[in-house]
């Protein structure tokens, strides 16, 4: 069961904006969750990783009525929803909140996301206003508000931190920084994390066309379902 979590800055976006994925997922026997969370500045990013937590736990609990399994459940998702996938998956207070251990995301796939280490975002985008704006609106100038709110900071050994796909624009300078420094925490604390660069997507592509005949991104992340539940198996 894979639960998507759509990106947008935060602040738009829509659990409607699926593409293909739907289709991708279900012809291979998976069943795709694509869900909502309040968006800023209804909500800071700790309402989200709570909304994102108890949408878990709706899957979690109704799991068997769509054919589904409760051991078997995946978060994903693309520049925003990536960070907050990371989040909910590192930071064991939002599953705890709603009665749940970090494993029970069995594993998470993130595509092209940038505020794996939010202060260090600060730092990658100090030349280009918007975007400083925009994380400055989202995550405020607080450095600790900034590390909290940063999936890196809650890296840690013996957490139950799932096995993550980190998959990431090839020649996207801040995504490429941010995705290899987030995977290499994880292969320091003895999490499995794989990082992947796309070569020849955009922020856009790498989300939109998964489902291609061809795509590579699409054939490392069934490969990386398929991983997970051969070693289940086993």
């Amino acid at each position: 069961m894979i639960v998507w979590i759509h990106g947008g800055g935060w602040h738009k976006g829509d659990k409607a904006n699926v593409q293909d994925k739907p289709t991708v997922f279900n012809d291979r026997g998976m069943l795709l969750i694509s869900i909502n969370y309040r968006l800023h500045p209804a909500t800071d990013y700790k309402g989200q990783a709570g909304d994102i937590a108890r949408a878990v736990r709706w899957v979690h609990d109704h799991a068997n009525e769509y054919g589904g399994s409760a051991e078997r459940i995946f978060v994903m998702g693309h520049s925003a929803g990536a960070h907050l996938a990371a989040l909910v998956s590192t930071d064991p207070r939002y599953l705890e909140a709603e009665g749940l251990k970090l494993h029970a995301i069995k594993g998470a796939i993130l595509l092209d996301g940038g505020g794996y280490d939010i202060p260090r975002q600060f730092e990658l985008v100090a030349t280009r206003p918007r975007s400083i704006e925009l994380f400055r609106r989202v995550f405020t100038d607080d450095v600790e508000k900034q590390k909290d709110a940063s999936p890196i900071t809650h890296v840690a050994t013996d957490k139950s931190i799932p096995p993550f796909l980190i998959l990431h624009v090839a020649d996207r300078r801040v995504s490429t920084i941010q995705s290899q420094a987030f995977g290499k925490k994880l292969n320091e604390a003895g999490v499995r994390a794989q990082v992947v660069a796309a070569e020849d997507k955009t922020h856009a592509t790498i989300n939109r066309e998964i489902g291609k005949p061809g795509d590579v991104p699409t054939r490392r992340i069934f490969e990386f379902l398929k991983g997970m539940l051969r070693m289940e198996a086993e």
